[in-house]
Order: C-alpha cells, then structure tokens, then sequence
C-alpha cells in the first residue's frame, strides 16, 4: 500500500456511502443528495440544528426539503423557509413538489424586523447573512432555533475569518454541547484554533455536511479559470492606484472623528475606487458636500439637523450616502481643521474626475463580441456608468443592466429585472427564446449574485475586487451550475499592467481564503489559477460525517517523506466517530491546514507494517485526547432547577425497582438542545417511556480513544544519499 493508497482507504473510512437514490413527493434525490439528507436527519435529532455547507449546484434545496418532508411526517407542523426575498417562489414551489402542504415563506428583510411566525422546522438559506450576531435579523433566528429545529444552508459558511463559522454554529449549539466528544467548549475550540492549536475539521464534522464535488455526471460543474486583464491606465488612473490608501491615511476627517470608524471610511473610499472612476467620484462628491455644508452653516452661527441633510442629498439615499451623514453629533471641532480635509478630498476629486471612462471599461470593451458576458460590480453608479460606455462603444449590441434601483436594456427600455435574466438565460430558465431577442451582455450589482442561474454564458467580469471572497464565490457561482454545456469557465480581473495589489486588497481576500482553509470551507474560486495536481489536504479535511466499521488491529503503513513537523497521519476513533489528525515529532497534535506542506512532500515508498516504535509518539498524542477528553465529562455541569433533566430526576425517583444512581449518572448531565426537546415529549408520557429513553443515554465519563489506522513517516533514504 502506497501513501495515495492509504489516503484514500482512510477518507473511506470517515465517510458515509452514498446511499441509494430516491424521492420526496415528486422531487428526484441522487444517491449524494440522499446520503446528506439522513446525515443531517441524524445531526438534527442530536443538536436540534445542523449546517449544510455543499458547493453551489449539488443541490441543496432538495435536500433540505427531504430532511424537512421526513420531519415534519413523524411530528408533523409547518415549515418556515428564511431566505432572500427573490427566491421566495421557487421554495413554495419546491415545498408544494415535495409534499409539504404547509409551507410559509419568509425574507430576510422582515427578519430584520422582528417578525415572529409559528414554526416547527426552519430552513435558512443563504445563512452566511447570519454571521453577524448584533444584527436584529440574528436575534430573529435565534429566537426561532430556540424553539424549532432550523437547518441552515450555505455554501460559505466562512467569509471573513473561522469566527463566521463559529456564530453560524451558536445559532443551535450551546457552548458545552460538543464538549464530551472534542473535551473543549465551542469558543473555546475556535479560540485555539485561531492560534492553530485545534483542527476545526474535528468539529465541524460533527454538526455539518459539506462536499465540494461528488461522483455523479449529473452535477458536474464546470471550472473556473481566473485571468488578469491586463490595460494601460490613464495617467490620472495610475496616480490614483499608487497614491489614493496614502492619501487617505493623511486626512485626518476631524469632523467625522467621533460618528464614524475612520479605518473603515477609508476602506469604503477604495472599495469605491475598485469598481472604478465613476463610483469614487460619487462617494468623494457626498464627503465635500458634507464637509461644505457644515462650514456654511456653522459660520453663519448655525447647526445641522437630520432634515437638513435630507434636504442636501434628498430621500433616495441609494448605495453613494453614509449613515453618518444623517446622525450628526453635536461635537466642537475647529472649524479651520475641517477646511483643511475639505480641501485635501477636493484635490481627490478632481483627480477621480480627470479619469473619464476608466481603462476597467475600456479593457471590458475588448470582450464585447458573439459569446455571451456577465459584468459583476459593487456599486450602482459603477454598473451604470459602465451600461452606459458599452452602450455607447457598440449601439447594435444588446445589453441589459440589473440594480437595485432598476433594470432596463438596450431596445427595450425599462422592464422587469426577470425579463432581462430570462433573456440573457433562457437554457437555465427552460424557455426558447431567438437569439436576436436575447440580451447578450448584462451589467450587474450584487443584487443578482444570489438566487440565480445563468449558466448559458461562460466568461464573467469582475469589475471590482470585493470585500470578501464570498462574493466573488457568489458572482461565479451564477455560472458554475450543473447542466452547464461549458466545461470551465473564463473569470476575468481587469487590472492595469503595472497592478501589484498597492491598495492591500487582495492581500485581504488572501487572508479571508486562509481562513476559510483552516475551518475544513475552503472557497471553490481562488483568486490564482488552480494547480493540476491533487492537495491530499482537500481530501482529508472533507466534511461528510464519519462513519464505517472498525479495524482491529489497527492499520499501520510507513511512507518515506522528507517531512519535517510532520510524524504522522493517524485515523483515531473518539465516541464512534473518526477524525483523521496529524502529529508532530513530539507528539503533539497539528492542524490539518499547518501540516499541508509536509502532507504533499509523501512519496510513494510505503508498506505496510505490523508495529513500530514511532507508535509511542502516536500513543503520547493519544493521551493528551483522552485526558482533555476526560477532564471536560468529569468536570463540574451544574443544571437549573427548572431544566427538563432535573424535572424528569423528580418524576422518576419515586419509581421502584430501579437503579437510581445509574440513572442519575446518565440524566444529570448537560444535554444538547435536540436531546432536551426529547426529554421534554417523553415526561408527557409517563415514566415507563421516560426511564427506558434514559437508560439509552451514555455515561459522560466513559470515553473512548481508539487508534484505527497511522501513516507513519520517516527519512527517504533515497533522497538522503543523492
């Protein structure tokens, strides 16, 4: 057995099989979408949650349906979906194929609202909105999980760093619920893992379904290829790449010092400039008039009210307006202090505004011809402007635009935003459509970047860098879609040729990306060209649920490595379910996304052996597991009076004929969410039911460790003579 070889058999062994096909009311399930429906039935019945992280275009909606259908058929009660306001008529109508007579519909938009329904299963797509824990749509869903069981869907869980991941999780665990499988409580695990202490995969296994690909023809995705294009800058343009980040670290905005994080101001000014000339000429604009109009009015004797500054940028505050500019604070601030930043962001202005059309347009404009091309923009007066040159620069090509303020088209005028994603897509929305009526380039925000198929184009814009890497996920993700008649996909970058990142963000994307990495999330789309050969890592950090049978004796395999922080890879068993770990020289255990770079310098050289000595470091490591294990069942949890555990120890310790302290050992504990929901229905019953359920639940104390299978690593002997 080689290393590929052993690698493979110990990814077997942490898998479940894909099952078999089958249906929920006239909806078809593959053998993978069954497969993740009853691991997360299971997770659900444990935690009372459960996350489902698969890649765009596996299916997600089908088979959160099934989950919910297989539910709601043994308890039956309505359905809540949670989601985008645009996707509310394709999950009624997928509810009503797959037999769930009562189904409401609710947006995220009234989530922010407080709204309260009657639930008793929760879907929550596009869950990554969630990942803010202060937002009122947050406390929302918190309330909900609190009462119901609530699946979250979303195929990128981490967007800006693991703790993303971590607020998804508390949306249904509690902080001790994973505690007697991993011996750490959830913050503590992300906290660890945040100084690279803690694999996260271990956990994330527990809770979570998340695969990137699957073996079926049928959702095959095409790939992505990103390519810089390359432009000649105007000199204006050049000044402004090299010099706008320094420049605004030089102005101190003193009137805007105690309303506004000023790092962040800074971060919105480039974002504007990322998606081009137009879009920082908008946002400078409202920043002199804020500075102008104060001065005006405070040397007049004067202060300014919320109306007033209606009345200066009117009602439609569309994207351009800061919240600051309508929450003036009453502040002293000298007035000759303000003058100087007024004049500092005039001078920018100016600058912006000697860019004319940017070389972002011109360079798109080389892409304009017969095959079909999606431009992604952040900003409004970006995709608009940009509308308007490519209009402009081709009168006979069919363009559409897509905002949040509108849609409209080139022969068509103002429609629907529908009727221009029917005809820029009329493969993906079933319908035939000549092609002299379809729109051929289409000019988007990010209002579409979710929600929607758009697979009959293959080559996308991104006419700005993003703040985070899930939106670019998201805008490719429209292309990447099973069914697709393209086999990859053109992803392009506008930049100008001497481009080398002078505004820091896609140093920023990076780091976001490596978060992800380590959290077992990784992005789909990297902002590089992805390597030909296969990363092991992504294999072993997949996050399907563990199961298979155990092997005894353990399965142990020396492979040659040049290797240096890395002993070993071992396949261990904790509480029946398998994690792959990585060990170091000295025992220690490292993550998974530590150890890569030693994880690919495997060679294939390896055979299988019966024992070794290196089994002491293995063992060593093993015990540190069991130790942090043990400590954590053993230490003390204490319970409310009015918990449902104590409730049901004061209904049974009147029965007689039973053994009291084994019971008590087995109920006092903590218990997650789903299993108090069960406990709860079970004291109705009486306590027959009661005391046989009890008697199923473990005793904390008892945990098992158990080795299965090491990839034990030792010199190249090869190498070492050569």
């Amino acid at each position: 057995m080689n290393s590929r070889e052993w690698i493979g058999w110990a990814v077997q062994q942490t898998r479940h099989g894909d099952g078999t096909a089958g249906s929920v009311g006239s909806l078809e399930l593959a053998e993978h979408q069954m497969s993740a429906a009853n691991q997360l039935y299971s997770i659900l019945n444990q935690y009372g949650g459960a996350l489902l992280a698969d890649s765009v275009g596996l299916g997600k909606t089908r088979v959160a349906l099934a989950v919910a259908a297989r539910w709601l058929q043994k308890r039956s009660g309505q359905l809540v979906v949670f989601g985008p306001a645009r996707t509310r008529a394709n999950w009624l109508a997928a509810a009503s194929a797959a037999g769930i007579t009562s189904c409401v519909f609710v947006s995220h938009q009234q989530m922010s609202r407080g709204v309260e329904v009657e639930c008793d299963f929760a879907i929550v797509d596009e869950a990554h909105r969630f990942r803010n824990p202060q937002a009122q749509r947050s406390e929302t869903l918190a309330q909900v999980a609190a009462r119901s069981p609530t699946l979250l869907l979303t195929a990128t869980p981490v967007a800006n760093s693991i703790w993303d991941l971590y607020h998804l999780l508390s949306v249904f665990l509690a902080d001790t619920d994973l505690r007697p499988i991993l011996g750490v409580g959830l913050r503590t695990a992300f906290q660890l893992a945040e100084n690279g202490e803690f694999d996260l995969t271990q956990l994330a296994r527990l809770v979570t379904v998340r695969r990137e690909k699957v073996d079926d023809v049928a959702f095959n995705r095409p790939n992505a290829r990103v390519r810089l294009l390359h432009y000649a800058p105007t000199e204006s343009e050049s000044w402004l790449w090299s010099n706008l980040d320094a420049e605004l670290s030089t102005i101190p905005f003193v009137l805007l010092q105690n309303d506004w994080p000023i790092g962040l101001l800074r971060e919105q000014v480039l974002r504007r400039w990322e998606a081009g000339p137009q879009s920082l000429v908008e946002i400078l604009t409202y920043l002199v008039e804020f500075h102008a109009r104060w001065l005006e009015v405070t040397a007049s004797g004067g202060t300014l009210d919320r109306r007033e500054f209606r009345t200066l940028f009117g009602d439609d505050f569309r994207q351009g307006v800061l919240g600051f500019m309508f929450e003036p604070a009453e502040q002293l601030v000298d007035a000759v202090l303000v003058q100087k930043d007024l004049t500092r962001l005039r001078a920018l202005l100016a600058k912006a505004q000697d860019c004319g059309m940017s070389g972002v347009q011109s360079a798109i404009q080389e892409l304009l011809g017969d095959q079909k091309l999606l431009i992604f923009t952040s900003f409004i007066a970006a995709a608009e402007s940009m509308f308007e040159s490519l209009s402009q620069a081709d009168p006979s090509a069919r363009i559409g635009l897509v905002t949040g303020a509108g849609a409209r088209a080139t022969g068509l005028g103002r429609v629907h935003q529908d009727e221009i994603l029917r005809r820029f897509a009329p493969l993906a929305h079933n319908l035939e459509i000549p092609d002299h009526q379809q729109v051929q380039v289409l000019v988007a925000t990010d209002c579409i970047s979710e929600g929607v198929n758009l697979q009959d184009c293959r080559r996308v814009v991104l006419g700005d860098l993003p703040y985070s890497p899930l939106t670019i996920e998201q805008r490719v993700g429209r292309l990447l879609r099973p069914g697709s008649g393209f086999s990859s996909v053109d992803v392009f970058l506008p930049r100008p040729s001497n481009w080398n990142d002078s505004l820091g963000l896609k140093r920023r994307l990076q780091g976001k990306m490596d978060h992800a990495e380590s959290a077992g999330t990784r992005f789909s789309t990297q902002l590089e060209p992805q390597q030909t050969k296969e990363n092991p890592l992504r294999v072993l950090t997949d996050l399907d649920r563990l199961a298979g049978d155990y092997h005894d004796p353990p399965k142990l395999v020396r492979v040659a490595s040049d290797a240096e922080q890395l002993a070993a890879l071992v396949l261990i068993n904790i509480a029946n379910m398998r994690h792959v770990i990585a060990i170091s020289p000295d025992g220690l255990l490292i993550p998974l996304s530590r150890a890569f770079p030693d994880i690919m310098r495997l060679y294939d050289t390896a055979a299988a052996v019966e024992s070794t000595t290196e089994l002491a470091i293995i063992n060593q490591a093993l015990a540190r597991i069991r130790s942090r294990i043990q400590s954590a069942n053993l230490s003390p949890k204490p319970l409310a009076l009015d918990s449902p555990q104590v409730r049901a120890w004061n209904l049974i310790q009147s029965s007689n004929n039973i053994n009291l302290d084994d019971l008590r050992a087995r109920l006092l504990q903590p218990m997650t969410r789903g299993k108090s929901a069960q406990l709860e229905q079970l004291m109705k019953g009486g306590t027959g039911p009661l005391i046989r359920w009890i008697k199923q639940l473990p005793k904390l104390e008892v945990v098992t460790v158990r080795l299965e299978a090491a990839l034990i690593l030792e010199p190249d002997t090869r190498r070492s003579r050569s």
